[in-house]
């Protein structure tokens, strides 16, 4: 059979999106020129797309660039919903897709998995095309979705049933921390492999300056698993504090729901802005601030979920030469590693006026360069881009 594609990627999260594992899959694919990708992504607006391998070479140089989909008409009967029994409706298209991905012919396939009807998608094609698995996992869902309810309880068996089947059939298993990693190995038995996200954002130190004002920051999503809560947070601790401003700009993934969040809170430090896609526009924005935040979860059921989470937006945090105040969890897998490295302050106890109190220390602290030189020191050490893309590189290299 003809060799139309080497990698087929499936994935919920468009390649051109700015969620974490959209990032974190252009980062890993963008320079594997010599390979011909194709991506069938699950999008959240209940389409199918089966997408040319041109799309990842062209995208990091246009953000606005769009290709026209193989397989436009292909619909679910219902919106895809993480969790939710409606997404099993995909699976009626699984003959019309097999003999998509059939004509393709991949040599592998790399997988981000997600929903259940994702997993078994993804396993089916494994096993009825005999395509070899990379399976790459960002973030613990298996352990915490699906655990409330008994239609929630049931899918959540489906999904875990073929979660571990895809990890019994995978080749290779690639995870986002080394937490993760032991846990894995002591959970399922299995041995993992850390590739994590990183950037090639170049940035000049930038000291704090006195001023009029104290800008504080935050870049990314906005979710219950992980942000809501912390930031809603700092909010509430600096709302009759007008010397400080906050700023937080929201991907558009999740912008409008960062909105309603905020609609009844009228205080006038507080700004919400939809992030920039543009890379030179992003690093220009993450050195203005005079501290960027980074917020995890305390509560057990959601930590639970991003317990070992690496965040896309972490190593661009770490180079901006910006000092970095992490709120969350001690047992949270980024809290454990700027501990380590003394890379960025910390507050581990969930408190509104511990938040204060701690801002308004940083803020007093004029010299933060050991501070900034640790987290410098942390990413080199971790989240290495030349690094992380010759690790991944050659474990395609083995694997296909």
């Amino acid at each position: 059979m003809k060799q139309t594609t080497d990698i087929l990627i499936i994935s919920e999260d468009e390649i051109s999106g700015n969620t974490g594992t959209s990032l974190l899959i252009n980062f890993l694919f963008s320079e594997l020129n010599k390979y011909k990708i194709s991506q069938l992504s699950l999008d959240r607006n209940s389409n199918i797309n089966f997408n040319i391998s041109e799309y990842i070479k062209k995208y990091p140089k246009n953000n606005n660039h769009k290709i026209k989909e193989d397989l436009r008409n292909l619909k679910i009967i219902n919106k895809i919903l993480i969790g939710n029994p409606s997404s099993l409706s995909i699976l009626k298209n699984y003959i019309k897709i097999k003999n998509i991905v059939k004509e393709k012919n991949p040599k592998i396939i790399y997988t981000t998995l997600g929903c259940g009807a994702l997993n078994k998608l993804v396993y089916k094609l494994s096993i009825d095309l005999n395509i070899p698995i990379i399976t790459h996992i960002m973030d613990d869902w298996i352990d915490s979705k699906n655990t409330h309810g008994i239609i929630g309880f049931l899918h959540g068996l489906y999904i875990r049933y073929y979660f571990k089947k895809i990890l019994k059939k995978s080749k290779k298993i690639l995870v986002i921390s080394e937490g993760m990693a032991r846990e894995y190995k002591k959970r399922y038995q299995i041995s993992a492999e850390v590739i994590c996200n990183s950037c090639y954002i170049n940035y000049s130190i930038k000291k704090l300056k006195n001023k009029d004002y104290f800008k504080i920051g935050y870049v990314g999503s906005y979710s219950d698993q992980s942000q809501k809560d912390g930031l809603l947070d700092l909010a509430e601790a600096l709302k009759n504090e007008q010397y400080y401003k906050i700023e937080y700009w929201i991907n558009q993934q999740s912008y409008e729901k960062c909105i309603n969040s905020f609609k009844y809170n009228n205080q006038k430090n507080l700004n919400i802005f939809l992030a920039p896609k543009d890379n030179k526009q992003y690093a220009n924005l993450i050195s203005s601030f005079d501290l960027l935040f980074m917020p995890s979860s305390f509560e057990s059921s959601r930590m639970n979920y991003v317990k070992f989470s690496m965040p896309a937006k972490l190593p661009s945090y770490l180079i901006s030469g910006v000092p970095i105040l992490f709120y969350g969890d001690k047992n949270n897998e980024q809290i454990k590693l700027v501990t380590k490295y003394n890379a960025g302050y910390k507050l581990i106890n969930k408190s509104i006026n511990s938040l204060s109190n701690k801002i308004n220390y940083i803020k007093n602290n004029l010299n933060n360069d050991e501070i900034i030189k640790n987290q410098m020191k942390l990413y080199e050490k971790k989240f290495n881009p030349f690094k992380i893309k010759e690790n991944f590189k050659k474990i395609i290299e083995l694997n296909l």
